[in-house]
């Protein structure tokens, strides 16, 4: 038996397609756990306040009072303790999902990712853990590629086509930065699949319809509350059926459609109602933060983004001089056809080739893959509104979060749209499968060699340890940082600690006398935010009153309290002069949080201070720019 004859062999046993399905989803699960358990050093502040948000007693934020937002719990010293309540469930408060609704009506997100964080904590009472989130990751890897699997069958007919789709997604570099995210991107790319899925059964007439409508229903409800950009995705493919089901005159079954989607999202603002305000009334802070590009600049940013996960390609945002070379050559191709087929057109010949063009364009309508042109829609739209919605000069690559649920289905498009190429080429069209294999295998590598990881955040730690080596019940801290908010990614490092005391590097100076109430017969630190001291300009918010607003906290402050700049030695020389006479702050490490150096002292008497090494200053350099570039 030759090469293809086994490969057709293969692609109609059904049995031997499922267990090679299974043994590459269990692979793919290894691949992105290694990356979890060995690579991923650190986290981002949205995967902390994923555990906040699901488990906090009606508290979504750490460095705000519990039920007024308002007020908050910085510049005064705070038990321990608050941390491990925050990412905790505590006993008696197991299963509270109305608290879990609060959180999520005061952020940003619909509840069913943080329900489904929040009943997996709540049988691990007072327990934190990193698996917690990433078992629902894992659930939802294994679900999504499965129905990628079914998704490529379907709509290709051909089951070795399905299982080349699972192994280019499943095994791309955007696969693990999503995966390896504790976040609830998973869960709504999953669902993103599904909903993909039976819109292709439905496309194609697999299953009875009221069946598909049914199941398209569902996963839009649960896609919507999971995450808000779903309803974008999914309206890009509700409008392109809609306008489908119109041209073709089914209006019944347009009319069936669009109240089924139209139902299932009703029914999700029912279930969560502060929907509403979060897409058409939330602030968007981002928008202040930087310029936003132009809109086709960002637009290209994102196909970027998509394409550099899944294939490694990357495109520039700017580079646009070649629009201008495709439209003069369209103009001069227009400026020659068109007067030749005014010249010749009553020529039997052209007569002929006008006949057989129309035929093969009949041909086209005919048979065109309409669900492929769905797809591709459904894609751009997500990409265009992210584009419109999300400020990528400061989210940066980063971005990428919004594009997740879209990825699957962008591959979908980039690996039809291959297998589509060497099925029209008729000396290569019985080679297709395998061709196709070895594109496949092509891009995987170069996504992986060529698109960065960027969820597994290296401490790039120096010095006696971390952060969190040093926490116990003894151990106290001043956590001097650049915005209130950033406390956040210090709960889980310091869960454990005794006491702790929050402030910002703009303001710390106005905590002195209540910071010198530090007891310091226990192990006292000071972690510093290194790279945010520069020169600060905090006096564009002040009121009418003469204060300033510094994130949640109102002063009384006069500009010329503020020198031009702040450096790591004036606040080490205010707190060992100031706060602590008799005591030096002797460096324990520098360590990577949230893509800022954190420098770490201990306070040690005088007469136990000894040198230490100095930092590497260029080192830290080349990190701070190497972090802000990513």
């Amino acid at each position: 038996m030759g090469f293809k004859e086994r490969l057709k062999s293969i692609s109609e046993n059904s049995k031997v397609c499922n267990i090679i399905l299974a043994v590459i989803v269990v692979l793919q699960i290894m691949v992105v756990s290694y990356y979890f358990i060995f690579e991923k050093e650190g986290y981002h502040s949205d995967e902390v306040w994923s555990y906040g948000l699901a488990n906090s007693f009606y508290e979504p934020f750490i460095y705000g009072d519990t039920l007024s937002q308002d007020v908050s719990k910085c510049h005064k010293w705070v038990d321990g303790s608050d941390f491990l309540h925050y990412l905790t469930v505590q006993k008696g408060e197991q299963f509270r999902y109305d608290s879990v609704w609060y959180n999520q009506s005061i952020d940003m997100h619909p509840p069913l990712y943080f329900t489904l964080l929040h009943t997996i904590s709540s049988f691990f009472p007072d327990t934190f853990s990193k698996w917690f989130g990433y078992v629902i990751n894992i659930a939802a890897m294994a679900v999504g590629q499965v129905f990628l699997y079914k998704l490529g069958k379907t709509a290709s007919k051909s089951k070795i086509f399905g299982l080349l789709l699972c192994v280019m997604w499943g095994f791309s570099c955007g696969f693990i930065n999503l995966n390896v995210f504790v976040r609830m991107y998973s869960l709504v790319t999953m669902f993103g699949i599904l909903y993909l899925y039976y819109h292709c059964r439905l496309y194609y007439g697999e299953g009875t319809v009221k069946s598909n409508l049914i199941k398209i229903g569902i996963f839009a409800f649960l896609g919507a509350l999971t995450h808000h950009y779903f309803l974008v995705a999914a309206f890009g493919i509700a409008a392109c059926y809609c306008f489908y089901y119109l041209f073709k005159k089914q209006f019944r079954m347009m009319f069936a459609y669009a109240l089924t989607m139209l139902g299932s999202i009703g029914l999700s603002i029912a279930v969560f109602p502060a929907t509403i305000h979060h897409l058409f009334f939330m602030e968007n802070t981002e928008s202040r933060l930087a310029t936003k590009m132009p809109l086709i600049h960002s637009f290209r940013s994102c196909v970027s983004i998509v394409l550099n996960a899944i294939t490694g390609i990357s495109i520039s945002p700017f580079a646009t001089s070649w629009y201008s070379y495709v439209v003069v050559a369209v103009v001069l191709l227009a400026a020659v056809c068109i007067p030749l087929g005014f010249l010749f057109r009553k020529e039997e010949w052209f007569k002929k080739a006008m006949g057989k063009a129309g035929d093969a364009w009949k041909y086209v309508r005919k048979n065109f893959d309409f669900f492929f042109l769905f797809a591709l829609m459904g894609t751009a739209f997500e990409m265009i509104v992210v584009s419109l919605s999300v400020n990528i000069n400061v989210m940066l690559l980063h971005t990428d979060r919004y594009l997740f649920v879209v990825m699957p289905w962008a591959a979908f498009v980039i690996l039809r749209a291959v297998w589509y190429i060497f099925t029209w080429i008729k000396p290569v069209r019985k080679f297709t499968a395998p061709i196709v294999a070895v594109v496949t295998c092509v891009l995987v590598v170069t996504s992986n060699l060529l698109c960065e990881k960027r969820y597994l955040f290296p401490n790039d730690m120096m010095g006696d340890g971390l952060i969190e080596d040093t926490c116990s019940p003894n151990s106290e801290y001043i956590l001097c940082v650049n915005y209130e908010w950033v406390i956040t990614c210090f709960t889980d490092k310091l869960i454990d600690c005794g006491r702790y005391f929050p402030t910002t590097v703009y303001t710390y100076s106005y905590d002195l006398d209540e910071m010198s109430k530090m007891d310091l017969t226990k192990d006292c630190y000071i972690i510093v935010d290194a790279s945010q001291l520069r020169k600060t300009d905090v006096f564009n918010d002040k009121n009418d009153d003469g204060k300033v607003t510094i994130g949640n906290a109102t002063f009384d402050l006069d500009e010329n309290a503020f020198a031009d700049s702040v450096s790591e030695q004036d606040v080490i020389d205010d707190f060992e002069q100031k706060v602590f006479p008799g005591y030096k702050l002797q460096f324990y490490s520098s360590q990577r949080v949230m893509g800022s150096m954190m420098h770490t002292f201990k306070i040690v008497p005088e007469e136990e201070y000894s040198d230490v090494p100095v930092i590497d200053a260029d080192m830290e350099k080349d990190k701070m720019t190497e972090s802000s570039v990513n």
